[in-house]
């Protein structure tokens, strides 16, 4: 197939690299052992049924109101993601047509890892806000920072009837997460902000929760970043200014921040086991501060 500026314009669909996700997850996991926990055990994924009849079926198979509110949900997210895909697939095909270069470019855009895991899987990835969900009671108004495809910040206003609002970065690379919050009619509730040391930002008025979920910003936070970023928060926050956090594991590399968590922070997930999977190394780190 022609290569374009050294790039090769393939099928979409040719991105998976399972290997490549458990290398990444290895990096994770030796980060954060500095909190103490265990090192999950990596395996590869099951295949995940990508159709929203899968996930409605799923649905009705489940007890529980609340767990099949959830499911409901998910089916909306899903077929989000499917209209997603298959304009973004539209779009590509019209641009080998038409214009072979600005197709490599758009390929190279799309960010492989962000198309297969938010598009391809999401209903693997809808599924993980599952348990974390249970532990997001007791705000009115929330501010998510990193809002990405938008899963979290539905879910949060759909289920638990929060009203949402957030920020992201727009890099050139993040088509699939712009056109996942079109679809999902949310695009006006987030500030197109990138969060950074020790830097202002758009907190709305009347957020009473900050939610920071496999951010990549903190990855150098230091200590007193984190502790000025709490003191800005606490300032323009109301009620009792919860902050839930998933840190980026490369965060607990710098100087003391570990500590700094363990004082500080609650760990609501601690006691759900979560055997044999990579996923214990994201939920082992879900952080709860009150900053009132």
């Amino acid at each position: 197939m022609a290569t374009f500026a050294g790039l090769e314009a393939r099928p979409l669909l040719d991105w998976y690299d399972d290997e490549a996700l458990k290398n990444i997850s290895r990096r994770y996991a030796r980060d954060i052992e500095m909190l103490g926990y265990e090192t999950p055990q990596l395996g590869k994924r099951a295949p995940v049924n990508n159709s929203v009849s899968a996930v409605a079926n799923d649905a009705d198979e489940q007890d529980g109101s609340s767990t099949t509110a959830f499911a409901h949900v998910q089916q909306d997210l899903v077929a989000a993601a499917q209209q997603v895909r298959q304009r973004i697939e539209a779009h590509y095909e019209h641009l080998l047509r038409t214009d072979p270069e600005g197709a490599a470019d758009y390929h190279r855009r799309l960010t492989p890892m962000w198309k297969d895991k938010y598009l391809d899987r999401a209903p693997e990835h809808i599924a993980k806000w599952a348990e974390l969900l249970e532990h997001l009671d007791g705000f009115r108004q929330g501010y998510e920072i990193g809002v990405g495809p938008g899963s979290l910040f539905r879910l949060l206003t759909d289920l638990k009837q929060v009203a949402m609002r957030g920020c992201d970065t727009e890099p050139d690379e993040t088509i699939v997460f712009r056109e996942l919050r079109k679809q999902l009619g949310i695009a006006e509730l987030v500030d197109a902000h990138a969060v950074q040391r020790r830097t202002p930002m758009p907190i709305a008025e009347g957020t009473d929760a900050l939610l920071g979920f496999y951010t990549t910003f903190s990855k150098d936070f230091s200590v007193p970043d984190w502790e000025w970023l709490f003191d800005y928060c606490r300032e323009r926050m109301v009620g009792d200014k919860l902050v839930y956090l998933i840190p980026n594991p490369k965060s607990y590399n710098q100087d003391g921040v570990a500590a700094f968590f363990r004082q500080r922070a609650e760990f609501p997930l601690l006691d759900i086991p979560t055997p044999g999977r990579a996923k214990q190394w994201h939920e082992k780190t879900f952080l709860r501060l009150s900053l009132a």
